[in-house]
């Protein structure tokens, strides 16, 4: 009896160990898809708010050759275009600088980073 018992008793923390085992795998897979997910949104994110700054700027360049305040708004667009480069590499380094798993990342400044997100699109339309 005593040697079922033994035998019975090491199935169970066998089991109660395998049963951690593959909890903490099946986490650590949500945990990769999230950060996944959340990487894809962000860079998104980013993609539109560049747009938005294209059309922006382009708005102003029309209103400027409207205007005869042509040369005060191509100043303005020049210091523009400045600040948005630097935005641009501070958002992509501070995305990577959060990333949880920096050996996944597959990008490393804007370009590739929109490089990364198109083919992500096109992947998912196929």
């Amino acid at each position: 009896m005593s040697e079922t018992f033994i035998i019975g008793a090491a199935a169970f923390f066998a089991g109660w160990l395998m049963r951690g085992a593959i909890n903490k795998l099946y986490i650590s897979g949500k945990l990769i898809m999230l950060v996944n997910d959340v990487e894809r949104k962000s860079l998104t994110m980013l993609g539109r708010a560049h747009e938005h700054y294209y059309h922006s700027l382009r708005m102003l360049k029309d209103a400027g050759e409207a205007t005869e305040r042509n040369n005060e708004i191509i100043r303005t667009i020049n210091s523009l275009e400045f600040s948005h480069k630097q935005w641009q590499k501070s958002s992509v380094q501070a995305i990577y600088e959060a990333h949880p798993f920096k050996r996944g990342v597959k990008w490393y400044d804007w370009q590739t980073a929109m490089q990364t997100l198109e083919k992500e699109k096109l992947s998912r339309r196929d």
